[in-house]
């Protein structure tokens, strides 16, 4: 006898999971290049390179921004696979 299983919750349990890798992927590369950024704008403020210091302050908002949102993704996800 074959035994009925309900696929569906297999399937959303292996999206979710993905989903969540996927998340943790973004943070983890978001946190690489703000550290990338930090180091170059080290160096521009050690150089007086003010545009430089200034494109890579700008650009240090926008990636804090994306951290918060991949921190918030991986945090929702994750409280989702608890379940």
């Amino acid at each position: 006898e074959i035994v009925s299983r309900d696929w569906s919750s297999d399937v959303c349990s292996s999206d979710l999971l993905h989903q969540l890798a996927h998340a943790k992927k973004k943070l983890e590369e978001v946190n690489k290049e703000i550290e990338e950024v930090n180091e170059e704008l080290w160096i521009s403020e050690q150089y007086g390179m003010v545009r430089d210091v200034t494109a890579r302050r700008k650009r240090l908002v926008q990636l804090e921004k994306l951290k918060i949102k991949w921190s918030e993704q991986t945090q929702l996800l994750e409280a989702e696979a608890r379940e």
